[in-house]
């Protein structure tokens, strides 16, 4: 039987008890090589009905450079740019795109993945550019850089599955609060192929969860809690020899409902590892 070892990671104490290993083939085992640096473009579809929800039906452009060490990942917005399918916010999205540029973010890893929560570095930015280069980069749902894996090999077949952070927004804007305060959603993942001779392993996602969030419509108003069912999945495609994600392609679906009207934000998200 072929072993073959995947250089990628997640953190352990996170990690929820097996799911299915009944699969078949050659094992791998997926672990987090560092140091590692690369570099992606993500895009990003952002639609919300009703049509004006959350200025929501853009489509955003992002550069982004990931550095993994030993203990933590951090990432960093390179190039942003923005276009309001309306037009209505297509200026402010170029204003906002050099903030948006500035923005780093870290998070914990060991070698099986990430292990908590992007937090900003220089200061939390409480605006469109932070919540934009946060939604891109994994706010909300299971982004580009927040794969993990199990401790033992797997095979095609296997399951394997952790708790991810449902929101880490925690922003002040003038006349607007929303606060997520641990929500934590299952993810379960699946290994879906592997190519021994091209160096490459894909891995499929499921996360459904009813995450909840404080909203503080402004300063004098009184706080009051919203529910949010979250509905995402997805793939990543690893490269085997460094365990970074080759390519990562992702559908989510936010259902809410605010004073009465129920808001529903689709998007996809793809990103792909450059040269």
């Amino acid at each position: 039987m072929t072993t073959m070892h995947v250089l990628f990671a997640v953190n352990v104490g996170l990690v929820v008890p097996w799911g299915s290993f009944q699969g078949t083939g050659p094992s791998i085992k997926l672990r987090l090589a560092a140091p590692s640096i690369a570099r992606y473009r993500i895009d990003r579809q952002w639609r919300a009905q009703p049509k004006a929800s959350g200025n929501g039906m853009q489509n955003h452009v992002f550069t982004a450079r990931l550095a993994v060490s030993k203990s933590q990942e951090d990432l960093k917005v390179e190039q942003f740019s923005g276009v309001d399918l309306a037009g209505i916010e297509t200026k402010h999205l170029r204003d906002i795109a050099s903030e948006v540029r500035s923005i780093r973010f870290a998070q914990v890893t060991n070698e099986l993945g990430v292990a908590g929560a992007k937090v900003f570095q220089g200061g939390q930015n409480g605006g469109w550019a932070g919540m934009m280069a946060q939604k891109a980069l994994g706010l909300y749902e299971v982004g580009p850089f927040d794969f993990f894996y199990p401790i033992k090999p797997v095979r095609v077949g296997d399951e394997w599955q952790r708790p991810v952070l449902a929101g880490n927004e925690s922003f002040y804007v003038p006349d607007y609060a929303k606060k997520f305060s641990g929500n934590w959603v299952t993810c379960r993942c699946r290994l879906l192929s592997i190519d021994v001779e091209k160096h490459v392993a894909k891995v499929g996602f499921t996360w459904v969860g009813r995450p909840k969030a404080t909203i503080k419509r402004s300063v004098l108003s009184p706080e009051h809690e919203e529910a949010y069912e979250l509905r995402a999945t997805g793939t990543w495609t690893i490269d085997t020899r460094d365990g970074l994600p080759l390519r990562f392609e992702a559908s989510r679906t936010v259902r809410s409902s605010r004073m009465g009207v129920v808001e529903i934000e689709q998007t996809k998200t793809s990103a792909v590892r450059l040269p």
